[in-house]
């Protein structure tokens, strides 16, 4: 078995595809399969493709018959490698060339965790991503957390797949959601919380290229777009969550309820609490990916009117579903969302529900 496979999945990047497969084929990892799957491009990516596959043996090439999406891309890569550990590269972005070499070795000191993560630097509009050739990690050993006992730690990681290793045999036969917009975050997040263990190196090993011109907001989606896609991966994590038993047979009311009543034992208690704080973290999750959506929608190209509409409706879907913000630890949910606009948004929600009240009457 290959100790690390890393999956490319490609679509229309010839213009920074050389510059990414560069960062892989010079990993200072030896024992290190590379799986890039060409998504039914239009432009040179799949040409570019087969010249890496000629000179470097350690890629394996793929080529989708129509275009399906990244989640799928990725899901078509997780069948065919052979990786002990899995990770992820998107074909705009790049690696320090230590990167997979230092996250195995320091897995391989730390009982081989479920999930192992590093730090993403995100590169300045404008800039072009360079990769250090003599880039040295500070951190070699990382840091490894108990998700058990501190499973808010989960929270503070990034959702991006592309700055961890994923062990195989965690993964099993879960997969990314297909035809979906976000879906990092529903394979991620459970994957953190599935995992008894995961190890965190304090390293900027991963070169995030922020564009202009991607992203949702950028695209100028509207009511009809994957805006709505948010729901479907947010569920996700609280479907997977209970899946893999983090959260038990009570609801977040109940289990309040009992620990304080005084009648439980110890182990009782114990197991209990755990639950409780896998409830929490699912809620704020749910929330915080939710609404970050809200700063996506006041960057479209519409008038005030048709956004505050748009934002008010989003906002009353997603309380409604998840509960009141403010339940939720504000520092926390800021750290994810914009707290000033989402309390600008219930205010005008709040207006509207007043407005129609007195129609009403």
């Amino acid at each position: 078995m290959t100790k690390v496979s890393i999956i490319v999945p490609v679509y229309n990047e010839e213009n920074n595809l050389k510059a990414c497969l560069d960062s892989l084929v010079n990993q200072t990892m030896e024992d290190m399969e590379i799986i890039v799957i060409d998504d039914n491009s239009t432009d040179k990516s799949l040409k570019i493709i087969r010249e890496y596959v000629f000179n470097y043996p350690q890629i394996r090439a793929y080529h989708n018959s129509k275009n399906v999406g990244q989640g799928a891309t990725r899901n078509i890569g997780l069948e065919v490698t052979n990786g002990e550990y899995i990770g992820f590269l998107d074909s705009d972005d790049l690696v320090q060339p230590v990167m997979y070499e230092v996250m195995y070795n320091a897995a391989s000191l730390n009982d081989f965790p479920g999930v192992i993560t590093s730090n993403v630097q995100f590169v300045k509009e404008g800039s072009e991503p360079k990769v250090n050739p003599e880039f040295k990690s500070r951190d070699t050993k990382g840091r490894l957390i108990d998700t058990c006992k501190n499973p808010e730690f989960i929270y503070d990681q990034s959702p991006s797949c592309c700055n961890k290793l994923f062990k195989r045999d965690l993964i099993g036969d879960y997969r990314f959601l297909e035809n979906c917009v976000w879906e990092d975050i529903a394979f991620v997040y459970p994957l953190l919380m599935k995992t008894d263990t995961f190890l965190h190196i304090q390293e900027n090993f991963y070169l995030y290229r922020r564009e202009v011109d991607s992203g949702v907001s950028a695209k100028g989606f509207n009511r009809n777009s994957p805006l709505n896609d948010i729901f479907r991966v947010a569920d996700e994590v609280e479907i997977q969550a209970r899946k893999n038993g983090r959260l038990g047979e009570h609801n977040l009311e109940t289990l309040n309820y009992l620990l304080q009543s005084n009648t439980l034992s110890e182990k009782q208690s114990a197991t209990y609490n755990i639950q409780k704080k896998f409830y929490e973290l699912v809620r704020l999750i749910q929330e915080a990916v939710c609404f970050r959506r809200l700063s996506e929608i006041d960057e479209w190209d519409e008038s005030r009117e048709y956004k505050n509409k748009e934002m008010v409706e989003f906002y009353n879907r997603v309380t409604e579903k998840y509960g009141d913000y403010k339940q939720l630890d504000d520092g926390l949910l800021s750290a994810r969302a914009d707290l000033h606009l989402i309390r600008e948004v219930e205010k005008l929600s709040d207006e509207n529900f007043d407005k129609q009240s007195e129609r009403h009457f």
